[in-house]
């Protein structure tokens, strides 16, 4: 099964449909899981075999996740792991530009702003990150705010996007 993003009709810039919908496609599922397998891959300290390292004693969790929008790549963790060094490794070496936490405000894809209050009441609340600091916002800001007078254009509509979460389980 795959996920749409912005399925229903956007209470702020009241787009909806194809114009506004980004799917998770084969390709960025594809690219997410070959993302996550290529963080595997980075060495870490001493002689055990490749492993992602993670707080596991804290519960340190993280989503990260790929969009494709024209022929660029844009990969991104949520919360405050813009600087996970097995993440930007990994990206690096596959040549994806990384989304990193853009402070507000935020505009929608018709240019509307995002107002402050809009803003706070899409928390998701309890341990979730603050908003714009999940995976997905800050790959969606990337492409919008990276060349503003694209937004509407054909050429830079997200052709895919797919996010996983990681667990400290899934990384030993």
């Amino acid at each position: 099964m795959y996920i749409t993003y912005g399925s229903g009709r956007c209470s702020l810039c009241r787009l909806r449909g194809a114009n506004h919908q980004i799917r998770e496609t084969q390709r960025s599922r594809f690219l997410a899981m070959q993302l996550i397998a290529e963080m595997s891959a980075v060495r870490t300290f001493g002689p055990a075999p490749p492993a992602i390292v993670m707080d596991a004693a804290r519960g340190h969790k993280l989503m990260m996740g790929v969009l494709i929008c024209g022929g660029n790549i844009i990969a991104a963790c949520s919360g405050n792991n813009d600087n996970f060094q097995p993440f930007i490794q990994a990206a690096n070496r596959k040549g994806y530009t990384i989304a990193r936490y853009r402070n507000p405000p935020y505009q929608t894809r018709a240019g509307a702003l995002i107002t402050a209050a809009e803003l706070a009441a899409s928390h998701g609340g309890g341990n979730t990150p603050q908003p714009g600091r999940c995976a997905a916002p800050k790959m969606i800001n990337k492409t919008l705010y990276a060349h503003p007078s694209h937004r509407h254009s054909e050429s830079h509509r997200a052709a895919g996007c797919s996010e996983h979460q990681l667990l400290p389980d899934d990384c030993e």
